[in-house]
């Protein structure tokens, strides 16, 4: 409460001082603006902002969705006061957004209480996603060399058909107006270090860039905070052995040592990653561009989370509940089932590439931006219970029982077309369309690891790749966007898509030896494909006092189609539960007032969004696996507020800007479902209910910066057993077994102090987590203060 109290206050201070100071400076420091202004302008001029990036645009002279929604937009220079390397360091800073390391050490985010696979993530127009569970891992998304990052929370552009079920984040990268060459590189604790090389230029009327980046970590050492004593009385919290009749010395899994006994670095997180992108583009005039954008990430990496599952089972069948068994706490024969669990995944290689010709003209009042898109992403995932890897976590689909070590690839391809036309009808009124197709597969393989780990495998395939799935499936988007500007004060937008989904593929492993096409969903659809569905969209915005006051409101209904691996546990047409679509109903209302320029804006919106029939994997007892099923829905609402501020010359000798948002999540779950993965409690698990986020910068005139930023959370929780319940009895499935363990609130700060040198080069010392504190899930802490020094050059 005492560090809340303290930011306030500082926070107050800084406005109430920029206020006063910024009044003398504009009245004796105005020549010296337009310099600073002529300098900027200079600056800014050998990059501009690659404008097929952005599908929808935002502040453009019609509004559209993302003026009447909640959108954020990253420039270049955020990311750069940051130290920002990957898409996944850019969210952080974003209101009602948390990003995380998830069970398998992918870099994921959830927005308002809901997983990532709700919005669409475009890197200059082209989508970027796992096909089949869509939890890609952002950060192999650079952002060293982007122009902005777009963010729309809440309400999604009908242009963007199915795909932005709850909002849309669009990376925009940069176009070189003059040569330029930019080396930034980094270095940090425990070997933990960045180098980026970019050149770009133009070549008469076409035009170049390229950019290539390594980042490397040796690991990191987590908060002093959590301690042995603490991660104890946090795995007591959570894993409550003692309602099963054990004690913490009666708990022998390998896996608690590991957590509870770690010492110096958190092992098993090293990573090399390698990046390279590039575009070319030609200028056939001032308005008709054509050009080809590609980029390849290869990484080595790997991971460590732990996880508790010390948890009761209820089966419909016999409506009885079951205990976890005596080998769950001592013996993992089966480590996905254990207590507590730990997952040491380990690749050694991954890698995804994009390429992407495109095409941008105007002519008259039609304009056309158009892509071709091909996309790659190869995973090879060596999955270990074990850090020390002799334990392995999932059996080979030749044999359930079998413990053999293997590798699992998946691969997973998309390619496609948009075309984005859009004609003006008059000045007050333009049509936009949208007329997209994509197809999408995923396919997966093992591998041995030799003869000698992995006999079982090589008996039968001997040291060969072989397939144990194949799906495959198309999306078509139709939409209609149309944007009213009435007397310049009141903007309307409505719009509506067609949208389907049509499962083509399904191929499984059924024995050793035998792999063939196997049952493919039944088809539930209004027009054409597996499922399909029609997506509305409106929103008003109303300049009430011109550059002072806007009000803006929007809503829509949109659809999330099952992903591939849904469909995946379909084997039969007994277990085809005809799974639907998730309907989401979302809307936005809030206001933005700015009385004194950019000396001070405060904007706040409440938000709402709910969706029907959430698709949720549960266990069955008739099939005696996990299955996707729907489930009644989920709503989040909340509010989310922002002031910044922008002071120039303050006492003649530094400018501040400032901003400072705070987002109240109230996220909830609505089923009768009798699964204890799924219902043991009306809230959302790991969603923090009140979120924080503070961005202050100081340049001085004497080209030193000083920035402090990071974002704090509270009230995030997860589910515990409250009591056992009795087994070998019919019993009605209840919640009143299991309670809300509320988690750490985590104060995640950053501090750097940079100087430039000659303009054109730049030195700063960087310090992560100046608190060295720990995540809110103690069982994946992150790392703890960490020191960097780093520097930039342009030539």
């Amino acid at each position: 409460m005492k560090r809340q109290l303290v930011l306030l206050i500082a926070f107050v201070f800084i406005l109430t001082t920029s206020g006063l100071y910024s009044q003398e400076a504009v009245n004796t420091d105005t020549a010296s603006e337009k310099v600073s202004e002529k300098a900027d302008q200079k600056k800014k001029a050998p990059t501009k902002t690659f404008e097929m990036g952005e599908i929808v645009v935002k502040d453009r002279a019609i509004a559209n969705i993302e003026d009447a929604s909640t959108t954020t937009e990253i420039t270049s220079e955020d990311i750069k006061a940051r130290n920002e390397k990957t898409l996944g360091d850019s969210l952080k800073m974003v209101p009602g957004i948390q990003v995380t390391t998830a069970a398998k050490g992918n870099t994921n985010f959830s927005l308002r209480g809901f997983d990532q696979d709700k919005v669409v993530v475009l890197v200059d127009g082209i989508p970027i996603n796992d096909v089949y569970e869509a939890t890609f891992d952002i950060s192999q998304i650079p952002v060293v060399n982007v122009s902005k990052i777009v963010v729309n929370r809440g309400v999604a552009s009908a242009l963007y058909g199915a795909n932005g079920a709850i909002g849309s984040i669009n990376v925009v990268t940069k176009k070189p107006e003059q040569m330029f060459t930019q080396v930034n590189a980094e270095y940090g604790q425990h070997e933990n270090y960045m180098l980026n090389v970019a050149n770009g230029s133009p070549i008469g009327d076409a035009y170049y860039w390229i950019t290539g980046s390594v980042i490397n970590s040796g690991g990191y050492e987590v908060s002093e905070k959590l301690d042995k004593n603490e991660r104890r009385k946090w795995f007591d919290k959570l894993v409550r052995y003692d309602l099963y009749g054990y004690t913490y010395d009666t708990v022998t899994l390998q896996a608690k040592d590991d957590y509870v006994n770690d010492t110096g670095l958190w092992n098993h997180t090293e990573f090399t990653k390698y990046q390279v992108a590039g575009k070319i583009g030609y200028n056939f005039t001032e308005k008709i561009e054509a050009g080809i954008s590609s980029s390849y990430n290869h990484n080595e990496q790997k991971s460590n989370t732990f996880k508790a599952n010390c948890m009761s089972s209820y089966y419909d069948d016999t409506n009885e509940w079951s205990s976890p068994q005596g080998h769950q706490f001592n013996m993992p024969t089966k480590p996905n089932r254990d207590v507590f669990q730990n997952r040491a995944f380990y690749w050694p290689e991954k890698y995804d590439f994009t390429v992407s010709p495109y095409f941008n003209g105007e002519f008259g009042n039609l304009t056309v931006k158009a892509n071709i898109f091909y996309y790659k992403q190869y995973t090879d995932l060596e999955g270990y219970a074990i850090q020390d890897h002799s334990i392995y976590m999932f059996p080979p689909s030749i044999d359930a029982s079998s413990t053999n070590p293997y590798h699992s690839i998946w691969t997973e391809q998309s390619y496609g077309v948009n075309v984005y036309p859009s004609v003006k009808i008059a000045d007050w009124n333009k049509l936009n369309f949208a007329l997209t197709y994509r197809s999408d597969s995923h396919t997966e393989e093992e591998k041995a690891m030799s003869q000698a780990l992995s006999p079982d495998i090589w008996a039968v395939h001997g040291g060969d790749k072989y397939k144990t799935k194949y799906l495959a499936a198309d999306f078509i988007t139709f939409a209609v966007e149309d944007e009213i500007n009435l007397n310049k004060r009141i903007e309307i937008t409505v719009g509506i898509s067609y949208d389907a989904q049509d499962f083509t593929d399904n191929k499984d492993r059924i024995s050793d030896t035998e792999y063939s096409n196997a049952y493919k969903a039944k088809e539930d659809s209004m027009l054409c494909g597996t499922r399909d569905s029609f997506n509305p969209v409106v929103a008003v915005v109303w300049n009430t006092v011109e550059d002072v006051l806007k009000l803006r409101a929007a809503a829509s209904s949109k659809t999330k189609f099952p992903t591939l691996s849904a469909y995946s546990d379909i084997e039969d047409s007994l277990s085809d539960k005809e799974i639907k679509p998730e309907r989401s109903y979302n809307g936005n209302l809030g206001f933005e007032i700015t009385p004194a320029g950019e000396l001070i804006n405060f904007r706040a919106d409440y938000f709402y969004s709910k969706f029907d029939d959430k698709i949720e994997e549960v266990y069955s007892d008739d099939f005696g696996d996990d299955i996707y099923t729907n489930i009644d829905g989920v709503t989040s609402q909340g509010v989310e507020a922002t002031i910044s501020s922008k002071a120039k010359r303050v006492g003649g000798i530094v400018d501040i800007s400032s901003s400072l948002s705070y987002t109240y999540v109230h996220a909830r779950i609505d089923t009768n479902i009798t699964d204890s993965d799924i219902n043991k409690g009306d809230k959302l698990e790991s969603t923090p209910e009140h979120m924080f986020a503070l961005d202050l910068r100081f340049d001085f005139i004497t080209d030193t910066s000083v920035n402090v930023y990071g974002q704090h959370t509270r009230n995030q929780i997860m589910y515990a057993m409250k009591s056992a319940p009795i087994t070998g009895v019919a019993t009605p499935y209840s919640t009143e077994y299991f309670k809300e363990v509320e988690l750490h609130n985590p104060y995640m700060f950053n501090v750097k102090l940079s100087q430039k040198i000659m303009e054109k080069f730049e030195f700063y010392v960087l310090c992560k987590n100046i608190f060295d504190d720990y995540n809110a899930d103690p069982f994946n802490p992150g790392p703890g203060r960490m020191f960097y020094i780093g520097g930039s050059a342009e030539f």
